[in-house]
Order: C-alpha cells, then structure tokens, then sequence
C-alpha cells in the first residue's frame, strides 16, 4: 500500500515540476518573440529615419554613380539582383545575392561627407524588409580598379591585402 501512495506521490511531483517546466518553456518563448518583434519595429523607424535623410547633394553624383558602379561589379562577379518588399517600402537600392548572403549599397554621411556603404546579411527575412548590418564603407575618392577590389574582396573572391 505504501509503494502505491509513493508512486502516486513521485507521478504528482513529475507533474507539478512538468507543469513548471513547460510554464517556463512559454514565457522564454514569449520574451523571444517580443524582443524580436521590438527590434524589427524599431530596424523599421531606423530605416524609415534613414529614407527621409539626405545625404550632401554637392557630391551626391559621384556617390551615386560610384554605387551603380559598384552594383555592376557584383553583377559581373556573380551575384544577381533579387527584388525586397524594402526596396519599395523603404526606398533602398536594389539588393543582391550571392552564396546564401544578401548585399546593398547605400549613400550615408560620416563626419558630413557621403561615403557609399556596403551592407550585408545572410537572413532571408531580413534582406527582404532591408535589415542589413554595415560590413564596409567606400570613399568617393576611390578609383574603379579599387572599387572593383573591394567587391571581390567583400564576395570572398579576393582577400585584402595587409
């Protein structure tokens, strides 16, 4: 008779410690998901910030043809460009893919010169409302052969040198 109380007793603990168990499983889960909707809402004000920014228009035309040089340069090695509900949304530059990873280029200021902005990302998700993270920022000053370098040194066709 004890034996059976004992078990009952274990089983009534398992379930009160699975209860706890599987309550804790949900608000991690819960947590995990609000902060993830919290950081898109605020990727998203970020980006619609960025979209009503201008950068200086006295050498815009050279930023902007130096990142339609670039987008070439990525065509030309490979990559080929994807349409991004961000795009529209947004109003970003078009968006490339290249071995499981997303690029764009974009036109921002750093100490109030334009500079174009290589941006990188290897979620699918992300790339398409235009989440990407800095990976490289290219003067104006640079030449076309330089350019070129850079794009096949952020495709990993190339390797920078030291």
């Amino acid at each position: 008779m004890k034996n059976n109380s004992i078990k009952k007793f274990i089983k009534v603990i398992l379930l009160i410690g699975a209860g706890f168990l599987i309550n804790d499983i949900i608000e991690i889960a819960l947590r995990y998901f609000k902060e993830r909707i919290a950081l898109r809402d605020y990727v998203e004000k970020e980006l619609d910030k960025r979209a009503k920014t201008d950068p200086s228009k006295s050498s815009m035309r050279d930023v902007e043809r130096m990142a339609e040089y670039v987008e070439a340069m990525l065509l030309k090695n490979g990559a080929e460009q994807i349409f991004t509900s961000g795009e529209e949304k947004y109003k970003l530059r078009r968006t490339y893919k290249f071995n499981d990873a997303y690029y764009r280029m974009s036109i921002s200021e750093i100490d109030g010169e334009p500079f174009l902005i290589a941006n990188a990302t290897d979620d699918s998700e992300y790339a398409d409302i235009g989440i990407m993270e800095e990976i490289g920022a290219f003067s104006p000053s640079l030449s076309e052969s330089e350019l070129e370098h850079e794009v096949r040194c952020l495709l990993e066709l190339e390797d920078y040198e030291v």
